[in-house]
């Protein structure tokens, strides 16, 4: 397995309607959240990424003003991944893909 490659099988569990209920979730589908908050850890340091399903932005914040274009292609495909294996349609269209915010 490549270190950093996406691959939507080895995350597809982590939202399972089982998963969520056994975290105390209160949506079943982490789709019908207006926000999912990621903390990301990138060896020595910690940034942070959102994917704002109501603004329909991801953004990726990094007080070292670091990038991470893959990261944010990587979320955009699981976005359409986890829509397109709960609710068996894509539902990336209109999110915003330059969403990388320096803070």
């Amino acid at each position: 397995q490549d270190e950093g490659a996406y691959n939507y099988a080895n995350v597809r569990r982590w939202t399972t309607q089982r998963q969520l209920a056994n975290k105390m979730q209160a949506s079943s589908n982490v789709l019908e959240l207006d926000r999912i908050i990621i903390p990301i850890h990138k060896g020595v340091h910690w940034t942070c990424a959102e994917v704002d399903l109501r603004a329909r932005v991801v953004r990726y914040f990094d007080s070292l003003m670091g990038e991470d274009h893959v990261l944010v292609r990587h979320l955009l495909s699981w976005v359409s991944d986890e829509s397109a294996d709960k609710l068996h349609q894509r539902c990336v269209e209109g999110l915003d893909v330059t969403g990388s915010i320096k803070d």
